[in-house]
């Protein structure tokens, strides 16, 4: 089990995900947070949002599950939901798609509604040691691998880069109140409508 499967089963347990009928997964890539909710009894309904038809095509087909290939500002559940989660995505939105994944989260939720965000997000020292290591791997790269290889090695270096800032800003705006947990490379975001 890595770090990131650990962080969705706790991102599952702190939004008690289980005891909910109606879910929205935004950015739900491969289905990853249905694979951690399928033994649900009360789960009714939940819609996987992304932006990626290849992602969408390969989340496990149940009948409770309905897949989007969309975008955020365009994707309107069938029935308002109890509940919005999303797991890493929020790395590969620009701050105006934050912005409108805010609205949107707040738009789909039903009256006392919550939402449980998780991602990546590194304090000042993780970056240190972060940068130390991607730069350490980027020289060993250029002295053995192909050009390509320092690309992926850039690719990996720039998507840790993620402004927690912008998100907590953008959903402060569109909720009273948010709450943030912190983890060791790792931020939630909650909240209630």
């Amino acid at each position: 089990m890595g770090y990131a499967t650990f962080l969705r089963k706790r991102l599952i347990k702190l939004s008690d995900a289980k005891q909910k009928e109606t879910v929205v997964d935004f950015m739900s890539g491969q289905g990853d947070l249905f694979d951690l909710m399928k033994g649900s009894t009360k789960l009714r309904r939940l819609n996987q949002v992304d932006f990626s038809k290849q992602m969408i095509n390969r989340s496990e087909k149940d009948n409770r599950v309905e897949n989007f290939c969309d975008d955020i500002t365009s994707f309107e559940p069938s029935e308002k939901v109890d509940l919005v989660i999303s797991s890493f995505g929020l790395k590969t939105l620009s701050e105006q798609e934050i912005n409108d994944l805010a609205y949107k989260t707040k738009s789909s939720l039903k009256d006392n509604g919550e939402f449980y965000f998780i991602e990546f997000s590194f304090n000042f020292f993780e970056y240190l040691f972060v940068g130390c290591y991607l730069f350490i791997l980027i020289v060993l790269s250029s002295l053995f691998y192909s050009p390509n290889a320092i690309y992926h090695f850039y690719f990996l270096r720039y998507s840790f880069l993620f402004n927690d800032k912008t998100v907590i800003s953008s959903f402060k705006e569109h909720f009273e109140n948010i709450e943030v947990k912190r983890y060791p490379g790792a931020i939630f975001i909650s909240g209630k409508k």
